[in-house]
């Protein structure tokens, strides 16, 4: 358990009501929080903020950071926090009376000294995702984690950078390393669309192509049109079928998809849901 004495809290008569007012009057208390630890021999990656209004309402929140905090960081964070909740061009619901900050992880100041010929190049990269991070703020910078899934999108979790997934990395991995039966073979495509392209797939007769229940397929797809153009099929596989949660009419999720390789030679994902085709995924 960290040392209380590490640990800073300020307290606010009255209570502040605005963002700006709030890590003003922080900033000198998150520089005595970060000398408090440089004088300790000691850095933090993980603190707690807690902060209390006049109604007695508390928000607590734990931040990781991937290298570890500076005075600069701790304000960011508070400053996060706060807008998680409210507006900071009107100001906060209800005025802050305490705000708190804990170190939860500390670690040798010596294990994080720069090396004899700087920082390298992951520090650096470190330094910069933080630097833009600050200016757009805590959801501006994400790194993609790897999770579980039939759908390609559920298998990527977008997390703040220097944040833990939600329900942590254990459960993540949990859901990883389940099975998940229906999931496309083989290696996965380079470019996940967040939003799937519309297309058509027709045969060679020019009719739409079908998947019936058994997934079966109406006629060999022929051609599909898709970002303002036809693409000849010269390949394909599938179709590979998912359906979830067949016993709950709200929740019930049936779809199809196929790999096609047009006469270009790129390769595609393609999903049917509900009658309408487009592209999950491309192989680039």
């Amino acid at each position: 358990m960290p040392p209380t004495e590490l640990a800073v809290s300020i307290a606010f008569e009255p209570p502040l009501d605005r963002i700006d007012q709030l890590t003003f009057g922080f900033r000198q208390s998150a520089e005595r929080f970060i000398t408090g630890l440089t004088e300790a021999g000691l850095v933090t990656t993980a603190i707690t903020i807690s902060m209390r209004s006049e109604r007695g309402e508390r928000s607590t929140r734990t931040w990781l950071h991937p290298r570890w905090f500076t005075a600069g960081d701790v304000l960011d964070r508070v400053r996060w926090q706060l807008q998680g909740s409210s507006n900071i061009d009107h100001g906060l619901a209800s005025p802050v009376e305490l705000v708190e900050v804990v170190p939860e992880t500390l670690d040798d100041a010596a294990e994080h000294e720069e090396g004899l010929w700087g920082s390298g190049p992951d520090e650096r990269i470190h330094s910069g995702l933080a630097r833009v991070q600050s200016m757009l703020g805590h959801d501006g910078v994400v790194t993609a984690v790897p999770s579980g899934g039939r759908l390609l999108l559920d298998r990527r979790i977008l997390v703040p950078w220097g944040s833990v997934p939600p329900g942590g990395e254990a459960a993540v991995a949990e859901r990883r390393n389940r099975p998940w039966p229906g999931t496309i073979p083989g290696a996965a495509p380079s470019t996940v669309f967040d939003t799937a392209v519309p297309v058509e797939v027709v045969d060679a007769t020019g009719l739409a192509v079908a998947v019936d229940e058994r997934s079966t397929v109406s006629a060999a797809p022929a051609r599909f049109f898709a970002l303002s153009d036809w693409h000849v099929i010269d390949g394909w596989a599938g179709p590979w079928s998912i359906d979830e949660r067949w016993w709950d009419d709200d929740g019930h999720h049936r779809v199809h998809r196929l790999q096609v390789l047009d006469d270009s030679g790129e390769a595609w994902l393609l999903i049917l849901e509900e009658q309408h085709w487009r592209a999950e995924a491309r192989y680039d």
